[in-house]
């Protein structure tokens, strides 16, 4: 197997390592810890929960990992959910789960089984969230259709997924290098193809572009931070690479970091979808 490089030079590749749960969950510690597309989601979730009053609306989140975008936005909400449940899978994040939403509400169900096309939900809930965890439910499409049969008559499902654009622009030239078996993980959905699966269900959408960047400041100057970027990105051990590779990604990161007054800004906006019955 080979990757294209700029100079039309091909070079022999490894065979691709899949990142592990514990793996990915190291890689997108560091990748949160310089983001900043939370600012804007949190203040999307902080305005849309002003049409609901406090402990009178039912809150299931598919995927919130350790749950700090969820603290994080019902600490600043007015409205706090009477009924909060979750499904999160990841051993190493849901350790943390309970301990940053219990506070929130009077009524709590975490559950540490995956969330699957055959869950059945009852009918009850108002909003369904799922913050950035779809690309772990694949297929969507299905993953969806099951989500939409947990709302209530006026219940919304709310989804933050990446853009085509900054991290999903870089997998085409690594597509060699991307793990064939990393199921259910599929870094590269994006709204495009979200937008498409709704289609297909038949589903009425508003969609809300949203702004946020990735602050590679402090990290610009490692490479193996910047490496583990790409680990991250590409769903991948780069270590497992030749140089070349590595190399080659390193030079991609950089060319699509804007440099602006001594800062390393990687664009990563997100998109607001609510999906209504």
């Amino acid at each position: 197997m080979n990757v294209l490089v700029e100079n039309g030079q091909l070079i022999q590749i490894n065979k691709p390592v899949p990142l592990t749960k514990q793996r990915y969950a190291e890689t997108f510690q560091l990748v949160h810890s310089l983001s900043h597309e939370y600012e804007s989601m949190i203040s999307a979730m902080v305005e849309l929960l002003t049409g609901y009053d406090s402990g009178t609306f039912s809150l299931l989140d598919i995927g919130p990992a350790k749950g700090i975008f969820t603290r994080n936005f019902l600490l600043r909400a007015k409205a706090k959910p009477g009924f909060y449940a979750a499904f999160e899978p990841n051993a190493d994040h849901f350790h943390y789960l309970h301990d940053n939403v219990r506070q929130f509400t009077d009524r709590l169900e975490l559950s540490s089984e995956s969330f699957t096309p055959e869950t059945v939900l009852q009918p009850r809930w108002d909003i369904i969230l799922m913050s950035h965890s779809i690309y772990w439910l694949q297929p969507a499409r299905q993953h969806i259709k099951a989500a939409m049969k947990g709302l209530n008559e006026s219940g919304i499902l709310v989804m933050f997924v990446q853009l085509p654009s900054a991290l999903h622009l870089l997998h085409h030239p690594f597509k060699a290098i991307l793990p064939a078996n990393a199921s259910p993980l599929n870094q590269h959905y994006c709204t495009i193809d979200l937008m498409n699966d709704l289609k297909e269900l038949g589903l009425h959408v508003e969609e809300t572009l949203l702004p946020g960047y990735l602050d590679l400041t402090e990290i610009w100057g490692s490479e193996k931070d910047l490496l583990e970027f790409g680990c991250f990105m590409l769903s991948t051990e780069l270590s497992q690479q030749p140089n070349a590779v590595q190399q080659k990604l390193l030079y991609c990161i950089r060319a699509n970091t804007l440099q602006l007054k001594g800062k390393k800004l990687f664009n990563q906006p997100s998109s607001l979808v609510i999906i209504r019955q």
